[in-house]
């Protein structure tokens, strides 16, 4: 007796639907890449970076008392993203979307989109795998790089978004922490965590604007970075 595919509960669209959504991006071959290309091209070069969105759930087990208290402050804005986040999957007038998750958690990113979407994907969306714990990129068949192939890692990203035509990035996710600090030389922006991380690989190569879905700091902490409308890029660190 053949198998159903398997229903996603409350909303009736099957699991193998999204699945034939979903593609690494770094195992598309040259056809897949001209079909990304050209929507990238359509979009003049824009696409959307969620890093870790659903990293609240998938690390809230067995972090003690100081990771419950963070949990409880972090819901509303990690629902606000993950819903989001399944809207504009679904939207066909979303640019192309890309997802930065660790690749021990892609199967569990999948339920979890599911169990959110009212209507089917009407385009594909991209996995970039991760390090665990880290935004930097990893190809599916690599384990833990030596901490010397980080800057090629995000050199190879740097490189294939570049390809693809890739020219702005809106970038979203958990987390992003944004720090000002005075030193004897001025003032200093430290930006980190996996969002920021991302933002301090990507935005001297692209147009990187950082979206209000991130926590625990966003937009607005971003935006001291900028100062009567001078670019203070060069004062991060």
């Amino acid at each position: 007796m053949e198998t159903q595919p398997e229903k996603l509960e409350g909303h009736g669209i099957d699991s193998e639907h999204l699945s034939e959504r979903v593609k690494d991006l770094f195992l598309l071959d040259e056809a897949e890449q001209e079909i990304l290309s050209k929507r990238i091209v359509e979009n003049e070069g824009r696409i959307r970076v969620f890093v870790h969105p659903f990293f609240d759930i998938f690390t809230r087990q067995g972090k003690g008392p100081m990771w419950e208290k963070e949990a409880s402050q972090v819901t509303d804005r990690s629902e606000a993203i993950k819903d989001v986040l399944a809207k504009l999957i679904t939207n066909p007038a979303t640019p192309p979307l890309f997802i930065m998750e660790e690749t021990t958690m892609f199967e569990a990113l999948q339920q979890e989109i599911a169990t959110r979407l009212e209507t089917p994907v009407q385009h594909d969306f991209y996995l970039i795998p991760t390090v665990p714990e880290s935004s930097t990129p990893l190809r599916r068949a690599e384990k833990y790089p030596p901490k010397e192939d980080k800057d090629k890692a995000w050199k190879d990203l740097v490189g294939l978004f570049t390809k693809l035509g890739v020219r702005e990035i809106l970038l979203a996710g958990m987390y992003l922490r944004v720090r000002k600090h005075e030193s004897s030389s001025g003032e200093i922006f430290n930006v980190s965590a996996c969002v920021g991380d991302t933002f301090m690989e990507l935005y001297e190569q692209f147009k990187v604007e950082m979206s209000a879905l991130t926590y625990p700091q966003s937009r607005i902490d971003m935006n001291q970075i900028k100062f009567d409308g001078e670019d203070r890029s060069e004062l991060l660190k």
